[in-house]
């Protein structure tokens, strides 16, 4: 068995070894590779996400009731009709025949908002789609369909606000992704980089107890 005196001087020979590491130098390359990690994950990911566009028309229909017709079944038939959209997305999504109604009125259902502006007789109609023409030109259709089908309550229905196609895409908003990947980034990088920087002085702390 080793002595006392062996185990000592095996154990100051082994920290001799041990490199110097300069706490803040520490501190900075881990906080530098985590806050790439981050921010250039996020970065990579909002640039591979689809791009959604947004359009709004805006109407005037007093009645309540006329909220519901911008959201039948009976009109999203007809703007698919107007529009010949069957085919349309048939082509998108790789299909050799048109759409069936009930799947276009779905698809329909998903990408179409209709609210009420609160306080207001007017309707927001807000359509997305992968392409900025033609969320504009579903929004304009679904508002023009409506107000033909509207059954007019207290006053008729007419459009105060055509959709205009978009210049820039609403999903995903890059600035505030690069800008929340940067936060976060900094704050991870600065935590990660204070253990590294704890590391480092307990390791020169050893190293001088040993010498």
């Amino acid at each position: 068995m080793k002595s006392d005196f062996e185990e000592s001087v095996n154990s100051t020979a082994w920290s001799a070894k041990l490199p110097h590491i300069n706490p803040a130098r520490a501190f900075a390359t881990v906080f530098l590779a985590v806050f790439l990690f981050i921010f250039l994950g996020s970065a990579l990911v909002t640039f591979m996400l689809p791009e959604t566009y947004s359009a709004n028309a805006r109407v005037i229909a007093p009645d309540a009731a006329d909220l519901q017709t911008f959201q039948s079944a009976e009109l999203l038939k007809a703007v698919s009709q107007r529009l010949n959209l069957p085919e349309t997305f048939a082509a998108r999504y790789g299909e050799n025949r048109p759409l069936e109604d009930k799947r276009v009125e779905d698809l329909l259902r998903r990408s179409v908002l209709a609210r009420r502006l609160p306080g207001t007789d007017l309707i927001e109609i807000q359509v997305y789609s992968r392409s900025p023409t033609e969320c504009a030109q579903l929004a304009n259709e679904i508002a023009e369909t409506g107000a033909r089908q509207a059954r007019h309550g207290s006053g008729p229905i007419r459009i105060v606000e055509q959709a205009v196609p978009p210049p820039r895409p609403s999903r995903p908003n890059k600035p505030l992704n690069l800008a929340l990947g940067a936060v976060v980034g900094i704050f991870l990088g600065t935590m990660a980089g204070g253990v590294g920087a704890k590391l480092a002085v307990g390791f020169d702390g050893q190293r001088s107890t040993s010498d």
